[in-house]
């Protein structure tokens, strides 16, 4: 209804039809919910380590796009792998916050690589990069309450 600003809406639906949902929330299937995320983050981000603030510092002073599309690849991967994780049901909503978070900030980078064509929408997705940083400090502290409800240290 807002026509052309759609396009500079970084929140994209979650596709619930193509969730692995499982309705096994033994604490087993939880745990290895648990390890798989964590392999999952640790393999896509590999030795990637640099903040939101080094990659902007690449893009808008050094012009090096490099680390910007690397991290928006990060995303898009996380995204995919997400999809395709077994999910005990207890861990839905946990699941679905995260996918959208991944989601966001891969449209948000893809966005900020794209400056050249789009200035106006790489803005927005600086200014958009603070809401990100948030949002991945909720999901953290929700997967650590979660983990703490399990009873197991993470």
């Amino acid at each position: 209804e807002n026509g052309a600003m759609d396009n500079f809406n970084f929140d994209q639906p979650i596709i619930e039809t193509n969730l692995k949902i499982s309705q096994d929330n033994s604490s087993e299937a939880q745990i290895k919910y648990i390890e798989n995320i964590q392999k999952i983050t640790i393999g896509r981000f590999g030795s990637f380590n640099k903040s939101d603030y080094d990659i902007l510092i690449d893009v808008y002073e050094k012009n090096d796009l490099s680390s910007a599309k690397k991290v928006a690849e990060i995303y898009k991967g996380l995204v995919a792998d997400y999809y395709n994780l077994i999910v005990p049901s207890s861990w839905l909503d946990f699941h679905k916050k995260v996918i959208a978070h991944f989601q966001k900030a891969e449209l948000v980078y893809q966005a900020i690589v794209d400056f050249n064509n789009d200035p106006l929408k790489a803005y927005l997705a600086v200014e958009t990069i603070s809401q990100l940083e948030t949002s991945a400090q909720e999901n953290q502290n929700l997967l650590e309450k979660k983990i703490k409800s399990l009873g197991i240290s993470s």
